[in-house]
């Protein structure tokens, strides 16, 4: 017996094995395209690994006799398929790079920045406003990657240095959000 994947020799073996399931083979078959074009496949013969009623799997023929099957074989019937849905995969972690807490030298750069302002604007601590997230101001004006100057700007709100209040655009005449500093905290500035 041969295991899966198994270099093309012409035709494959008579039987083949899979993740402990046996397929037979039966035969070749084609296929037409829309574009005219003909796809050779092989036939196998197996069981499901489910409800054990046989079902014809297809995998498409190589046209290079050296190179694996380009695709796995089918596992279950077409009813279990159905029912089971596809088979699960595994969902890749989220990548989380830990900063520590910015020091007191960089948390003075970031409300500088804010003080500033952008323009006739207060910077806004969203993401979603592209000419005065203060994310991106953060990561010129302290040469620090996006995820850093994100994590400065999370700090500065978690701990009360800066905050999020309305204010008159005279821009665009109308009320909007933006990043205030806090000018009067009672405890430590660096705390």
């Amino acid at each position: 017996m041969t295991t899966f994947p198994l270099a093309l020799a012409g035709q494959p073996p008579a039987e083949v094995t899979y993740k402990g399931q046996t397929y037979r083979y039966l035969g070749q078959e084609g296929r037409y395209r829309v574009d005219g074009a003909q796809n050779l496949y092989h036939a196998f013969i197996s069981a499901c690994c489910v409800c054990g009623q046989p079902f014809v799997c297809r995998v498409p023929a190589n046209p290079n006799p050296s190179v694996p099957f380009t695709q796995y074989p089918l596992r279950r019937c077409k009813p279990c398929r159905k029912a089971a849905g596809p088979e699960p995969r595994a969902k890749p972690k989220p990548r989380h790079i830990p900063f520590s807490d910015p020091t007191p030298a960089k948390i003075a750069q970031a409300l500088d920045v804010i003080r500033a302002g952008a323009g006739a604007e207060r910077y806004s601590s969203r993401p979603q406003d592209i000419t005065r997230y203060a994310g991106d101001a953060f990561a010129r004006h302290l040469k620090c990657s996006a995820a850093e100057a994100e994590h400065v700007l999370r700090h500065l709100l978690e701990r009360g240095f800066a905050e999020v209040r309305s204010y008159y655009s005279k821009a665009q005449r109308k009320q909007k959000q933006g990043l205030f500093v806090v000018e009067n905290r009672d405890e430590n500035v660096f705390d």
